[in-house]
């Protein structure tokens, strides 16, 4: 019987973090999978899994293009309906979290959404909870944080993540489900913890550069106003 949801946990040198993200992984109320895609394949990481007391159901250790490469590839051998990816340095804020998105979703459903909070902040520009949601404003900015999203397995047939993004790939992804106009819905819950230590928060000129070439590809209008963006972020960070 295939699982409801493949939680897909893509890990890096993540030694000291991934024992939390796995037990919080495991302790979902709702029927799982866990897989964990593992590109430096180093002998912490294996201690680490043992340490956390919890065996991914699939464990994938070899070497990888990027975190997106890594995420495709246990979408490709995900069994689950739904989609779940989880950074090796965060955690579900409960063990109901991935249950009550997706009681929330009816048949047409094909992404559900909800709250993540942002651990660490290192940046005032960082908000403390990221509100998740797939509407016009995602023309502006990656509005669908993805530790917060439940995705259709079914979504990612077509449309796969470009592995040849190094952080945004995932805007590039909800820039297509937005154009696709996929039936959506969100849920005031919170999913996630996340560390905000990430790439994708240090507001770096590579981070921009990436937006700036996603936004001329789905030809979003003045995509220039991404280095306006960054200049602003800089000057009042």
């Amino acid at each position: 019987m295939h699982p409801e949801v493949s939680i897909i946990i893509p890990s890096y040198r993540s030694a000291s973090t991934l024992p939390a993200a796995l037990r919080s992984a495991a302790a979902q109320h709702i029927s799982h999978e866990i897989l964990l895609i593992d590109g430096s394949m180093d002998e912490d990481t294996a201690r680490a899994v043992e340490q956390s007391g919890v065996r991914p159901d699939n464990w994938i250790r070899e070497s990888d293009t990027g975190v997106y490469d890594a995420i495709n590839k246990g979408i490709k051998r995900a069994r689950g309906n739904w989609i779940y990816i989880l950074g090796s340095d965060d955690e579900l804020a409960s063990a109901d979290a991935l249950a009550q998105l997706a009681d929330a979703a009816s048949e047409n459903t094909q992404v559900v959404c909800g709250d993540i909070e942002n651990v660490g902040r290192s940046h005032r520009r960082v908000p403390l909870v990221h509100h998740s949601g797939l509407g016009a404003g995602i023309l502006l900015r990656n509005t669908l944080h993805q530790q917060g999203t439940l995705y259709r397995r079914s979504l990612f047939g077509p449309v796969p993540f470009q592995a040849s993004y190094r952080v945004l790939g995932d805007y590039d992804f909800h820039l297509t489900l937005y154009r696709r106009k996929i039936p959506w819905v969100y849920v005031p819950v919170l999913v996630a913890r996340c560390s905000a230590s990430g790439l994708s928060k240090h507001f770096d000129p590579g981070l921009y550069r990436e937006e700036w070439h996603i936004r001329r590809s789905h030809k979003i209008p003045l995509a220039f106003l991404v280095w306006l963006k960054y200049a602003y972020k800089k000057i009042t960070g």
